[in-house]
Order: structure tokens, then sequence, then C-alpha cells
């Protein structure tokens, strides 16, 4: 078991919708631009200081670590069903909710009023404990798993919902 009380992420939890292949194409882009960003910072440092070639493939190596773990974060983002219940994996943090814990699994389509105008966000997964308190999953029909994927979301949705149902259901004798 993981320090935080949870288990890891291992075979016993599984993300009950395929990965988007728009993440891919986000870890490449932004190692193209880490790559990018890394050759003219290490140009300009040459041009303006008397830096040690040592200290520019420090930073290289710096960057390249810290793009490395963004991108396992970002590929591992996402709500995972377990026996025991729901995880949400953010970009930063991940939380595991039990079964017992939850009392719906729903959808909400937030506006927002921006400058005057409401805008609508999308739809996206809450997931309602028995405490009242709404917690938000990184499922968005807008988000890069589901906007180029018609019926993907609603997929993802009734996929969680039904493993809720399935464990929130009084056993039968």
């Amino acid at each position: 078991m993981a320090k935080s009380g949870h288990p890891p992420v291992t075979e016993s939890w599984r993300r009950p919708y395929p990965l988007g292949y728009g993440r891919l194409v986000v870890v490449l882009w932004e190692l193209l631009a880490l790559a990018l960003f890394g050759w003219r910072t290490l140009r300009l440092l040459a041009e303006l200081v008397s830096v040690h070639p040592a200290a520019g493939w420090a930073l290289s190596a710096g960057l390249a670590a810290l793009w490395a773990t963004g991108s396992w974060r970002i590929v591992r983002l996402g709500v995972y069903v377990g026996d025991r219940g729901l995880r949400i994996q953010g970009l930063v943090r991940s939380r595991v909710l039990d079964w017992s814990e939850i009392a719906l699994v729903s959808v909400h389509d937030p506006v927002r009023r921006t400058l005057g105008f409401e805008v609508s966000t999308g739809q996206t997964v809450l997931i309602g404990l028995r405490t009242g308190e709404m917690v938000g999953t990184p499922l968005f029909a807008k988000g890069i798993d589901f906007v180029f994927r018609p019926g993907a979301f609603q997929h993802a949705y009734r996929s969680l919902r039904s493993a809720f149902e399935d464990r929130s259901a009084p056993a039968t004798a």
C-alpha cells in the first residue's frame, strides 16, 4: 500500500474508457516546445554570459526530467475504477473514493460568466459524496480524450455510473 494509505494505480484499477490520441499529441508538442526552449536558452546563455557547457547540459537534463514527469502525469490523468472505489487521478494529486462514500455519479454542464457573457464550458462528470460534497473529475466532453470522438464521453460516463450502480445495489439473497 502507498504511504498515503491508498493502493497505487495497478492492474486492480482500470480506466473505463480508452486513452485519447490527443494526449500523445500534447506530450509530443510539449517535447518539441521544450527542445526549442532548451536549445534557445543554451544559445542565449552562451552569447550573454560565460557559462560552463556542463551547466547548460545540467539545465537541459533538469528540463527533460520535468517534461518526463509531466508527460507521465498527463498520460495517467483520468478516473479509474477498482473493487474498492474510484480513483481520480489529477495532474498534481490523486484521490481515492470508496464506494461507500459515493452517493451519485452525474453529468453537469456548468455555465461561467465571463465579461458579462454566459459561456458553457461543456459537460463534465461530477461525483457526489454522501456528505453533500461534489468532487470534480478531469473528464470533460470537450477534453482531449473526447473532443474528437463523438459518443466517447457519454460512454465513459455510463461506464462509471454502471460501476457505481453495480457496487451500490443491495445484495440479493
